[in-house]
């Protein structure tokens, strides 16, 4: 996945340079990561650096959650690697709580599915967000390989009359596990027919279900890179559909012993409660997804000389 987003990048990357985007006016973006025992703080530095090219609110915060105790060398690290204010917010008590209905097994660690959890729901309503409209969420995989005019915002132009609520982007063809994604679609059905709501008749939409019908598969937005509007977030409703895929008496084990990503809820949560005309789903020009799995850091362009 890393490797495609990587090319897509930089195919994309003529056209930007042609048209830039300007930054949506009125907004106030922050910048969010998670710091979880999988974090590669290293890498995140690096991530941290590549921040400079975010040229849309280059005074926009970043606020760091972590899951784990921080030594103060680590802190004290990372905040050398960026020029912005940064802020780190300890939810270490969150990530040790579960809904009453899992099955806690021994031995097996839930840190991946804390933070998916955490993602999807938990984090919209913590305090440090309060001042913040628009947030872009990025990992260590994270890496922003030339300046961009208008992130860590929404782009704006001159022909839209409306807001963007969503960016995001899938990688072509690329499915999740059935494993990774099994009971979300049938959960989801079923919380719209038990809410007594229509599935929506949207080509996102309408793609999942493709997906699900004809492969038994779903795929999901980046789990490294997405531009959220926090009122999406907050909205009664997705936050009721989302309690009912991660809290719910029937879904929350599944939710843990399956794995679910966050990348596959929000792309689910998008589809069916967001107009495609807010949301735009094409890959962002410039940033790269790194590739630990195949050692595949991108040196070349993923580090500020």
């Amino acid at each position: 996945m890393q490797i495609i987003a990587a090319v897509l990048s930089l195919l994309a990357s003529s056209a930007v340079l042609i048209t830039p985007a300007s930054a949506a006016t009125g907004d106030h973006p922050a910048i969010v990561v998670v710091i979880d025992a999988f974090t590669d703080n290293v890498e995140l530095c690096y991530t941290f650096q590549t921040l400079v090219r975010a040229k849309g609110f280059p005074e926009a915060p970043i606020i760091a959650f972590n899951s784990i105790l921080l030594s103060q060398e680590t802190v004290a690290n990372l905040h050398t690697c960026t020029e912005r204010d940064l802020t780190f917010v300890d939810v270490q008590l969150l990530h040790g709580e579960f809904p009453l209905d899992v099955n806690v097994l021994p031995d097996v660690s839930y840190e991946y599915a804390q933070t998916q959890r955490f993602l999807s729901t938990r984090m919209w309503d913590q305090p440090a967000l309060d001042p913040y409209d628009v947030i872009m969420h990025i990992s260590d995989a994270t890496c922003l390989t030339f300046d961009d005019e208008y992130l860590p915002g929404f782009p704006d132009s001159p022909e839209l009359d409306h807001q963007f609520d969503y960016k995001s982007y899938t990688v072509p063809n690329e499915l999740q596990p059935t494993q990774h994604t099994e009971g979300i679609y049938e959960l989801s059905i079923n919380y719209l027919d038990f809410r007594e709501m229509s599935e929506p008749n949207e080509p996102l939409w309408n793609n999942l279900k493709f997906e699900y019908n004809n492969n038994n598969k779903l795929s999901m937005f980046s789990t490294d890179f997405e531009i959220v509007r926090k009122s999406f977030m907050q909205d009664t409703a997705v936050r009721d559909y989302m309690e009912h895929l991660t809290e719910n008496a029937v879904s929350s084990d599944l939710f843990f012993q399956r794995r679910w990503s966050a990348g596959t809820l929000r792309k689910m949560a998008v589809a069916l409660f967001l107009k495609g005309f807010v949301v735009s789903d094409t890959h962002v020009a410039g940033v790269v997804e790194k590739d630990f799995l195949a050692g595949n850091l991108f040196r070349n362009i993923c580090r500020i000389p």
